[in-house]
C-alpha cells in the first residue's frame, strides 16, 4: 500500500468535517521565552480560521484572553478521563518533549532544535535541562504521529534525534504584528545576550569593542540580557563605553527598540529558528552576523555582509554607511513579509489533519 497517496486520501475526506478543537500544551505560554512567542502567535492565528473552532490553552500561566481560548490544564499523566472531558480532536505539544507513548487523542510534536545535542551549558540549570532533553526529545519524537518543526535546517538536523525518513511539516514563525518601523535616526546596536555559550555574547562584546573606535559617537549599544549573563560578560560589557545593560523589558520597549535601531549584532553560533533576527527586521533593524545557518535561511540577501576583516569591520560599515543600510533594511522589511503567522497556522492545520488520519488509520488497523 502507499502510504503517501492513502494519507492523502484520508486528508481529503477529512477536511470538509467539523471545525477542529485543538489544544496546545502551553506551559511555557506568557513567559517571555522564545517558545512562549511561538505559542501565543500560533495560538491566535489558530483561533482565526475557520477550520479551528476552539483552541484550548492546557496549563498556560497566562491570564491574558485570546478569542476563542480558555483556560484548562491538562497533562499526560493526568490521564484519558481528563482528556476525554476536554473533547479534543487534536493535542499539539509545543516545546521539543511530548508524550512518551501514544494516547487516547490524535496529537503532534513540534521539536524546535537539536541543538542540546551538542551545546552542553554553563550552569547546573542548563547542564541537567539539556541532558533530559537527550533523553526524552527522542522517546517523544517515536511516540508522536506527527512532527513538526520551525525552519529548513531545524528539519534536516532531526534525523539525529531519530526522525529517519519520517516527513516533518516545516512552519516557521511568523512576523509580529507589534514590532513597526519607527521615524527618526537610527544610531543604536543591539544584542540578545545570554549565560548560554553558543549566544556568543562574549564574541559580541568583542565586536563592539573593537568597532567603537571608528562608530559615531551618538552609537550605543543595547546588551538584551532577558534570561541573565555571566559574571564575566557582565564585567566585561560594564568596562566599555556607551554600553548600556538591560534585563527583562515590557514587550512595547523591546519593539520600539527593535523599531528604531541601526543593526542587531547577532553572534549566536546555533538556532532552531532565530527569532529575534525576525523581530529585528520587522522593526526595519538590519542584521550583522549570521554565524547560525537558521539565520541565513530567515534573512537571506538581506543579512549584512561578512567583511573579510571579520565582524567588527561588517557592523562599522552597516553603522557609517547610510546608503548600504538602507538598502539592507529594504530587504529586510521585505523578507520578514515574507513570514506570517496566517501561513504558518495554515501548516499547522496541515499537519493536526495528518495526525487525526494517522490516529484513525491505527485504531482500525
Amino acid at each position: 500500500m502507499d502510504d503517501g497517496a492513502s494519507l492523502g486520501e484520508t486528508l481529503a475526506y477529512i477536511a470538509p468535517m467539523r471545525a477542529l478543537r485543538v489544544g496546545l500544551d502551553a506551559r511555557l505560554h506568557g513567559r517571555g521565552l522564545g517558545i512562549g512567542t511561538y505559542i501565543d502567535g500560533l495560538a491566535k492565528a489558530l483561533a482565526r480560521r475557520e477550520e479551528v473552532s476552539e483552541v484550548v490553552l492546557l496549563g498556560s500561566p497566562s491570564e491574558r484572553a485570546v478569542p476563542r481560548m480558555r483556560g484548562a490544564l491538562a497533562d499526560s499523566s493526568l490521564g484519558p478521563r481528563r482528556l476525554a472531558a476536554l473533547d479534543l480532536d487534536v493535542l499539539h505539544f509545543c516545546a521539543n518533549v511530548g508524550w512518551l507513548r501514544r494516547g487516547t487523542v490524535p496529537h503532534v510534536l513540534t521539536v524546535h532544535d537539536a541543538i542540546f545535542l551538542d551545546a552542553r551549558g554553563r550552569t547546573l540549570r542548563q547542564l541537567a535541562g539539556r541532558a533530559a532533553m537527550r533523553m526524552l526529545v527522542p522517546r517523544s519524537i517515536a511516540a508522536a504521529p506527527t512532527l513538526i518543526t520551525v525552519s529548513e535546517i531545524a528539519r534536516r538536523d532531526l534525523a539525529r534525534l531519530g526522525s529517519g525518513d519520517r516527513a516533518v511539516h516545516v512552519c516557521p514563525h511568523g512576523a509580529p504584528d507589534d514590532i513597526q518601523p519607527l521615524a527618526g535616526q537610527r544610531t543604536d546596536v543591539l544584542v540578545f545576550a545570554a549565560s548560554d555559550p553558543r549566544k556568543g555574547t562574549t564574541l559580541a562584546l568583542q565586536t563592539w569593542e573593537a568597532a567603537l573606535p571608528e562608530l559615531p559617537a551618538t552609537t550605543r549599544l543595547h546588551l538584551l540580557s532577558a534570561a541573565g549573563l555571566g559574571a564575566e560578560d557582565r564585567a566585561y560589557a560594564a568596562r566599555l563605553p556607551r554600553t548600556e545593560v538591560h534585563g527583562r523589558l515590557e514587550r512595547s520597549d523591546l519593539a520600539a527598540l527593535l523599531g528604531s535601531a541601526r543593526a542587531l549584532l547577532h553572534t549566536s553560533t546555533a538556532e532552531g529558528f532565530g527569532l529575534p533576527v525576525l523581530e529585528a527586521m520587522t522593526g526595519g533593524t538590519v542584521v550583522v552576523g549570521g554565524l547560525a545557518p537558521s539565520v541565513r535561511w530567515i534573512a537571506g540577501d538581506a543579512l549584512a555582509p561578512r567583511a573579510d576583516e571579520g565582524l567588527a569591520t561588517s557592523l562599522v560599515a552597516v553603522c557609517c554607511d547610510d546608503e548600504l543600510a538602507a538598502g539592507l533594511r529594504a530587504r529586510g522589511l521585505e523578507r520578514a513579509g515574507q513570514f506570517s503567522w496566517s501561513a504558518s497556522a495554515q501548516r499547522h492545520v496541515a499537519a493536526y489533519r495528518e495526525a487525526i488520519a494517522s490516529h484513525q488509520a491505527a485504531r482500525g488497523a
